[in-house]
């Protein structure tokens, strides 16, 4: 009796979430042994692409189980997280740096509800769009052949997406940040539009 896709589908998605699971784990052990758990975590993600494949074809299963490997850790910590304050400190949040209470550290990228959410925005979906802009100028104009391109297209899209999530994520200036984003998409734009 063969499986269908949905039964792959979500021993997948099971198989991913236990990784995920040890994986966590692994860091509330630190100090203590841990080894097994980081192993046995990484393990089953590595083996959890395998029902995926099954369950969709080459290139879908492979976007669906990076999907679900990128995305179930944030629902796991998102589930895990206390997202209440406490009554006195929801007027005005106590901010404490590494110098001690009495220095005020000053702003931070993400030091009230609202830049958090706005550096979300900035991170995820905007420098995400200006990375795949740029991937697709350089898949367009970029230079070697069509492979050459579409490998380079490959390695640099992940790879200044990433430059700018941390870019937003370290920057307390959320229009320089945005600034940064156009830029990037901007040189997409130019190299999509050169002849």
């Amino acid at each position: 009796m063969a499986l269908n896709g949905a039964a792959w589908l979500t021993a997948g998605l099971v198989l991913c979430l236990l990784g995920v699971l040890a994986l966590l784990e692994a860091w509330r052990r630190r100090g203590r042994p841990h080894a097994p758990w980081l192993v046995g975590g990484w393990a089953l993600l590595l083996v959890s692409a395998v029902p995926f494949f099954h369950a969709a074809s080459g290139e879908s299963g492979v976007a669906a189980w990076m999907t679900a490997a990128g995305l179930l850790p944030l629902v796991v910590i998102g589930l895990r997280t206390e997202w209440r304050r406490a009554p006195d400190q929801r007027r005005k949040p106590q901010r404490v740096s590494a110098a001690g209470a009495g220095v005020d550290p000053g702003t931070s990228a993400a030091s009230t509800p609202w830049r958090t959410a706005a550096v979300v925005g900035l991170a995820l979906p905007v420098f995400g769009v200006a990375s795949l802009m740029l991937g697709m100028g350089v898949v367009r104009n970029g230079p070697g052949g069509a492979g050459e391109q579409l490998m380079s297209a490959a390695l640099i899209t992940p790879l200044v997406w990433g430059l700018g999530m941390a870019w937003a994520c370290a920057d307390p200036r959320l229009s320089r940040t945005l600034a940064v984003a156009g830029v990037v998409a901007a040189l997409g734009g130019l190299l999509y539009l050169l002849p």
